[in-house]
This record gives structure tokens, sequence and C-alpha cells, in this order.
């Protein structure tokens, strides 16, 4: 793997920049059967989807299944329940 510069990047530089990827799912629209709606994750781990609820930032049924999915793949822990 080479950056722009010619330099050789190294494994801990590689993961530390797929961490700062935003990470995005669809989910299907329970109240619009055959449409998605889209989840991203961002880096600092703030969800943001793009149905009406999480276009005012609040709670959503998508969100909640892609954290479920998460903590069922071992890739997010929710402490403090």
């Amino acid at each position: 793997l080479e950056s722009g510069t010619g330099m050789r990047a190294n494994q801990k530089s590689v993961k530390r920049i797929e961490k700062m990827v935003t990470k995005k799912f669809k989910v299907p629209s329970k109240s619009e059967p055959g449409t998605h709606r889209i989840v991203e994750v961002l880096p600092n781990g703030k969800m943001i989807c793009d149905c009406p609820a999480g276009s005012f930032n609040r709670p959503c049924r998508h969100k909640r299944i892609i954290v479920k999915e998460l903590v069922r793949q071992g890739i997010l822990r929710i402490y403090g329940k």
C-alpha cells in the first residue's frame, strides 16, 4: 500500500485511517415498503439516519436495528445497562 507521496504506509496508520471512515447501512423502511433508509455511522460513533425522525436527530427504528446488529457481531459494546 502506498500513499500519494510515494511513502509506504505501515499497518497501524492504515487501521487508523479505516477507523475514520464513515460506514453506511441500508435498512428497509417499515412505513414505506420497497424503500430503504440510509444509516451512517460516523467515526466518532454518532449515527445519522435519513428518515423523518433522523432528520431531527431523534432516535429511530433504523438506528436501533444497526446498533443491535453491531452488538450482535461484537463490533459495538454498550456499557451501563
